[in-house]
């Protein structure tokens, strides 16, 4: 006897690969839209098959992983200022880090003056000369 086809489409169950996959776009803060429009799956059924195979919802795991992206953001640039000096890198993490900061010396005088409005009596255009 065939086997009935009860409609819709079959259940989305996510494998250990899978898995590892979603927890490494988690790590790159991919958002649940995206990872949903990669395997063409909703929220919801994302979110199912996520507790049916680790017990953790899509926020559980975002939250678990999110660190370890910004640990290995962290330490690329780091590799990439101090192992290949990348001036602006060293630059912006001294900035970061250390609070240094632009310097912006200034070598003259100000000189402030007083604004009676004249100026703008002088600045009118049926004033303005012409040759």
């Amino acid at each position: 006897m065939a086997e009935k086809n009860n409609g819709g489409r079959p259940p989305f169950e996510i494998t250990d690969e899978q898995f590892k996959t979603i927890e490494g776009l988690a790590r790159i803060q991919c958002t649940q839209v995206e990872i949903c429009d990669i395997y063409d799956v909703t929220e919801k059924t994302l979110n199912l098959a996520l507790k049916k195979h680790s017990g953790v919802s899509f926020s559980q795991l975002i939250k678990r992983n999110i660190s370890h992206g910004k640990a290995s953001l962290r330490r690329n640039q780091w590799k990439l200022a101090t192992e290949k000096l990348n001036p602006t890198m060293l630059i912006w993490l001294g900035k970061q880090h250390l609070g240094q900061k632009d310097q912006v010396e200034s070598t003259g005088a100000v000189e402030h003056h007083h604004f009676d409005g004249w100026e703008i009596e002088r600045a009118k255009p049926d004033q303005i000369e012409t040759d």
